[in-house]
């Protein structure tokens, strides 16, 4: 887990089962529920980065964020740990909920209707389909967020070290969100 000095993001991931990295990861949740809203953010940056479609499916989409957050704490780090949440519970008989896939049917970035698929059928999909459901479950819920993209680097090349060779394996998509 670092903090950037750049642009003060905090990278948050799972620590499994590492006492001393859950201790470091909830001090930053600490620090993050200090933020109880975003008030001081420029509007036009708000406006932009909580932009949502309109339509019954984001509707829903809506109604879904409301309801896993339902019990979470004002602060948006708590809102964003309930989604977290969302995507990481299992059914009542210990499987996940939710399944990653690299052959979830329907290929791409989720639209609404792939995203509505997504949430509340299939619930399978690859990183691009956590990551724009996620996306939208944030903005719906006015917490400034964006989707990146990128590749994990993995030095394979032993003729010529310091060049990384880029596979379709090692692509990524995830949420970030403002703080």
């Amino acid at each position: 887990m670092l903090v950037s000095e750049l642009n003060s993001a905090y990278f948050v991931y799972n620590p499994a089962g590492d006492p001393g990295l859950q201790l470091f990861q909830e001090q930053r949740f600490e620090a993050l529920r200090r933020i109880t809203d975003f008030s001081t953010a420029p509007a036009g940056f708000l406006e932009y980065y909580t932009r949502m479609p309109k339509g019954s499916a984001y509707d829903s989409i809506h109604a879904l964020a409301l309801s896993i957050t339902d019990t979470a704490d004002h602060a948006p780090i708590d809102k964003i740990i309930a989604i977290r949440n969302f995507f990481t519970a299992a059914d009542s008989t210990g499987n996940p909920t939710f399944r990653y896939s690299d052959n979830p049917g329907i290929p791409g970035i989720p639209g609404a209707n792939r995203l509505s698929h997504f949430l509340f059928e299939s619930k399978k999909g690859y990183c691009a389909y956590y990551a724009g459901a996620t996306l939208f479950l944030l903005r719906s819920l006015g917490i400034p967020s964006r989707i990146a993209t990128g590749f994990l680097t993995v030095d394979r090349s032993n003729k010529n070290p310091g060049w990384y060779w880029f596979y379709e394996d090692q692509a990524h998509a995830w949420v970030q969100a403002w703080f």
